[in-house]
């Protein structure tokens, strides 16, 4: 999806791959209704921009105007995608999206990698099994 489709249309559905569990975080957050009183308030200021700097130079009023509404435009698409590109479990692996800004993935903490991974790690930075932890609480 590019910007203008996340911006624009709103019979979108969320993107869910098949056989994937999703989360929404944006319902509690109240991410997507800052982002979207910002896209309103940049309309707001790049009509007071463009009558202000009107004045002086009316090509750089239109500049100014264009990259507002652009911006505004940009606002409104991630305040969308917040909802249309949910938290993921797919498998063993934990997609972290947070619309357009933020995507990241995490493998559990059980699967071969990860383990593989904290093999390399220095003993003070391997966190002790919740086994271990019950014997060092008992002695």
């Amino acid at each position: 999806m590019s910007l203008f489709d996340f911006a624009f249309d709103w019979r979108a559905r969320p993107h869910i791959p098949d056989g994937a569990l999703p989360f929404t975080i944006h319902q509690r957050s109240g991410i997507a209704m800052l982002f979207g009183v910002l896209a309103g308030a940049t309309l707001v200021e790049a009509a007071v921009v463009h009558q202000a700097v009107t004045r002086w130079s009316t090509p750089a009023a239109w500049v100014l105007t264009a990259v507002s509404l652009y911006a505004a435009v940009w606002l409104t698409a991630v305040a969308r995608s917040f909802a249309l590109l949910p938290v993921l479990l797919i498998g063993e692996t934990l997609w972290i999206r947070r619309g357009l800004l933020v995507q990241a993935r995490s493998r559990s903490p059980k699967s071969p990698e990860s383990r593989k991974a904290r093999s390399h790690l220095p003993n003070r930075w391997k966190q002790p099994s919740p086994t271990a932890c019950a014997a060092k609480s008992k002695a």
